[in-house]
């Protein structure tokens, strides 16, 4: 997951005589862990004015970073990619890599998901389309023989944002959910879902 800012961030006046805004963008897990410890405080010091928005994936976030409305942002490859192209390699500069690993794939635990085989006909949420997770699901779903379209195909990959999979997934309308973290996790520990496998930090992919 890198860290990109706008080419050339803007910087607003704020309400307090003499103070700067940088508008960020918070991805779960590495935007809080930075937020939480005062990271950019302490490197940009008083007199610049952190503000803080959640964005749920980085699809959302890069339209903001072309509306200007926030400076910075951590978003995964995909989205980052799709920006510095779309933009002509104007509007997005990549600072550095933030994070790797942490995406997970979350099926039934009632096992109407067993192999690879079993997913024709199953419907599949992903955070946001064309975010790393939407990528990476169809990818993967592609490279299993699946017929994977916009509108259905032999499984039905639907966005969905990461607040209503949950939801969703207990009520039993996902069959399987593409996620990061911190979703996950917390579906683990539950008896509604069941991790088959996740992206380790040194990119291999882990059963459990």
């Amino acid at each position: 997951m890198p860290t990109t800012r706008t080419s050339t961030p803007t910087l607003p006046s704020s309400s307090s005589a003499g103070s700067d805004h940088v508008a960020l963008a918070d991805i779960p897990v590495v935007g809080g862990q930075c937020r939480g410890r005062g990271w950019f405080e302490q490197r940009l010091g008083a007199d610049v004015k952190i503000r803080w928005f959640v964005s749920n994936a980085g699809p959302s976030a890069m339209e903001a970073i072309f509306a200007k409305s926030i400076d910075l942002t951590y978003v995964g490859p995909n989205p980052a990619i799709n920006a510095h192209l779309k933009s002509g390699g104007e509007e997005i500069r990549i600072v550095a890599g933030a994070c790797s690993g942490g995406a997970a794939l979350v099926v039934q635990a009632d096992g109407r998901i067993k192999t690879d085989a079993d997913f024709r006909g199953k419907k599949v949420a992903t955070p946001q389309f064309g975010n790393t997770q939407d990528v990476a699901a169809r990818a993967w779903l592609h490279s299993k023989g699946y017929r994977v379209t916009m509108t259905g195909g032999d499984v039905l990959v639907l966005p969905t944002a990461n607040a209503d999979q949950l939801a969703l997934f207990k009520k039993g309308d996902l069959d399987a959910v593409w996620t990061v973290e911190p979703w996950p996790a917390g579906w683990c520990w539950k008896p509604a879902g069941v991790c088959t496998w996740k992206k380790t930090r040194s990119g291999r992919k882990a059963g459990t």
